[in-house]
């Protein structure tokens, strides 16, 4: 494992790895979690896990920014919303495509860092509530798999099945 105290890898994390990397097994990959925070965890393609980033999701930027800035906030009190594109044409939309369209370069971005370490572009595996706003941003290849917490505790769950118990 790549993180230098493994037992500070979010379990949320661990699992939906172990989950991607079973269903795109030779594949190197990110794992794209889009909840409160957005995490991106490299999964090489023989499933090591080479690291990650964690940054504010987009819902937590809009209500940071909502929160912690009275003019933004005044700004955007009952504005209109619709926007096309990166440019907004009024403030509450400026800052949902600003929050939207930053996760998803971060994750643009990432790919290219980790065809740099791995020597191919690793495909996205995004994950959680915010994830569909993101994808469809995105330039790299990417899948959406909102369950996938769970398909890495089934792969968990069948490895077990298949450990031998050990009696004490």
């Amino acid at each position: 494992m790549g993180y230098l105290e493994p037992w500070r890898l979010g379990v949320d994390r661990f699992v939906a790895a172990i989950g991607a990397h079973h269903l795109f097994p030779g594949i190197p990959l990110w794992v794209v979690g889009v909840g409160t925070a957005m995490t991106l965890d490299l999964i090489s393609a023989d499933g090591k896990h080479k690291g990650g980033v964690i940054v504010p999701a987009p819902a937590l930027m809009v209500d940071t920014l909502l929160a912690r800035t009275a003019g933004i906030r005044r700004r955007a009190a009952g504005g209109r919303s619709a926007s096309t594109g990166l440019l907004a044409r009024a403030t509450r939309a400026a800052i949902h495509q600003g929050a939207r369209y930053a996760a998803a370069a971060l994750i643009d971005r990432a790919v290219t860092e980790g065809r740099k370490l791995l020597g191919k572009a690793p495909f996205v595996v995004l994950t959680g509530g915010e994830s569909a706003a993101v994808r469809s941003l995105l330039e790299s290849r990417a899948v959406g798999i909102p369950d996938l917490v769970l398909k890495g505790l089934a792969v968990l769950a069948l490895e077990d099945r298949k450990s031998p118990r050990r009696r004490g």
